[in-house]
């Protein structure tokens, strides 16, 4: 969350994803001890033509929760499928929209394989993560803070080629 600048009212909705009342829900509804697992979060408002390849979230994760943030979605791409195998994007046993306020929450798992369809341009939605520990938030954030600085430079390069 460090490299994302938002204003109040987005503050409160992290506030709520992340405190104790949400927490104590989704442990119920998984049943899962999450008292000390810490949360990660991560912001996203741009997809390109690498995002969405077929993949299972990493063990490190324990319980993944998805909030989606776009009006009106009308495209093809871009809904996330939740997978029967690690072959077939076609595969799929459910098809989630991500239209504004669809929010999706899974246990992590080796099978929990899941992608879309390219989709290129703004996908706006918010991941929230319970992790196994510090160390585990503390190597996601260093690689999302990596990966961050990398996209703003390669939009930047692109951007100046085709100017």
């Amino acid at each position: 969350m460090a490299t994302v600048r938002y204003g109040g009212d987005f503050a409160k909705l992290i506030d709520e994803l992340k405190g104790d009342a949400f927490r104590q829900v989704i442990a119920e509804k998984f049943a899962m001890d999450l008292t000390d697992k810490p949360v990660m979060i991560t912001v996203r408002g741009q997809s390109d033509h690498k995002d969405g390849r077929i993949h299972t979230d990493s063990k490190s994760k324990l319980i993944t929760v998805l909030l989606y943030m776009n009006e009106d979605w009308q495209p093809d791409g871009g809904r996330l499928r939740l997978l029967n195998n690690e072959h077939d994007l076609d595969d799929y046993f459910a098809e989630i929209p991500p239209a504004a306020g669809t929010m999706l929450l899974f246990k992590v798992t080796e099978n929990g394989w899941h992608g879309h369809k390219t989709f290129i341009g703004t996908r706006k939605v918010l991941q929230l993560n319970y992790v196994i520990d510090e160390a585990a938030l503390n190597k996601h954030a260093v690689r999302h803070k990596f990966s961050a600085k990398f996209k703003a430079w390669r939009r930047r390069l692109l951007g100046k080629k085709t100017s």
